[in-house]
């Protein structure tokens, strides 16, 4: 499976989102900044938490999946044709 592929991707991806927001950050303590680096660390900071709660969502997910007994999508019932 994917499993492992997926979950790389997503450290790699948070771990530079977190170095971009810690930036960002510095250069707005540093003083003197635009509202770019505000901007850039608040959206930043958002899609930080969005991302880690699409994580353990997920996981979540997949491991109700494993144990197999998850709750799984409902049947819609069928069309009757009327001729």
């Amino acid at each position: 499976m994917f499993l492992f592929s997926m979950t790389f991707m997503m450290i790699v991806t948070l771990a530079s989102l977190v170095i971009i927001v810690r930036n960002q950050i510095g250069m707005i303590m540093k003083g003197g900044a635009d509202w770019g680096p505000y901007a850039q660390a608040g959206i930043g900071t958002l899609l930080i938490v969005l991302a880690l709660e699409l994580a353990v969502e997920g996981y979540r997910t997949v491991m109700r999946g494993r144990k197999g007994g998850g709750d799984k999508a409902e049947r819609l019932p069928d069309l009757e044709v009327e001729e």
